[in-house]
């Protein structure tokens, strides 16, 4: 069951007895957002992703369940990945709109292709950045593994391995709830290769050419008969995300090119 929240600054809806918190800015086609493990809205506006794309499309902007100001539930069974992916659908209906284009980055190109599996008439295009559908991840192993020691020894971790933190993404991401976060990893993945092998609309792949996961990334591009991909040189996994000139320039690029 969907209810609304009328909170007029920050909307909420509630799905499956979840709160839910959005946003939705600018003009244009719909293009929804999906954020990396551990992040949330906040981060889409200090990264700028929304001051250089919310002139040309109507942003929405999900916190995950477990993230931002999202509820966080510490049991398993609300992070299943249906329910994840129906959150999404929720908004995209309280706002009244039936189809959009999707970008989700890491996690969140997760919580795309789940997309993809069980809403595919919703969407437009699929802009995976970061993510494969294999049910494989030792990235997100060696990330579980340090949860396991507390938020700041991740952070500390990452930044010595792959590059500093923004500051501002740094102090969000250390507000994460830290038990929440461990149920939600404890998931095993779920495999959406033979869903992204027999999707037949547009879809594009972006990776840094220096993430570990890139062989996953090109034999995805390749299962696809209408995937296209853009490697990105010199950027690992995290600085990708960081740099949303280069991202912003791939969707605007993709989506009005369609």
């Amino acid at each position: 069951m969907t209810t609304l929240s009328r909170d007029p600054v920050m909307p909420s809806i509630i799905n499956n007895d979840i709160k839910i918190n959005y946003e939705s800015i600018g003009h244009g086609e719909p293009l929804v957002m999906l954020h990396p493990n551990g992040h949330c809205i906040k981060d889409w506006h200090v990264l700028r992703y929304t001051a250089q794309l919310e002139k040309y499309f109507q942003l929405i902007l999900i916190d995950g369940r477990g993230f931002g100001d999202s509820d966080k539930p510490h049991d398993v069974n609300y992070y299943q990945t249906q329910l994840i992916a129906s959150d999404t659908i929720a908004v995209m209906n309280n706002l009244g709109v039936d189809r959009a284009h999707c970008f989700g980055y890491s996690m969140g190109g997760r919580n795309a292709f789940a997309l993809m599996h069980y809403y595919p008439e919703h969407f437009n295009s699929f802009i995976i950045g970061g993510a494969h559908p294999y049910a494989v991840n030792k990235l997100l192993n060696s990330y579980t593994d340090l949860l396991n020691q507390g938020l700041p020894k991740l952070v500390d971790v990452f930044e010595k391995n792959f590059g500093h933190f923004p500051l501002a993404v740094k102090s969000n991401f250390l507000k994460n709830d830290l038990t929440a976060l461990l149920t939600i990893n404890s998931l095993p993945l779920v495999d959406f290769s033979e869903t992204l092998a027999n999707y037949n609309g547009n879809i594009s792949f972006i990776v840094g050419e220096k993430d570990p996961i890139l062989m996953y990334v090109q034999k995805a591009q390749q299962s696809s008969a209408s995937a296209q991909i853009n490697v990105i040189p010199h950027k690992n996994h995290m600085q990708l995300f960081f740099s949303s000139t280069e991202i912003t320039t791939l969707l605007y690029d993709f989506i009005t090119g369609l």
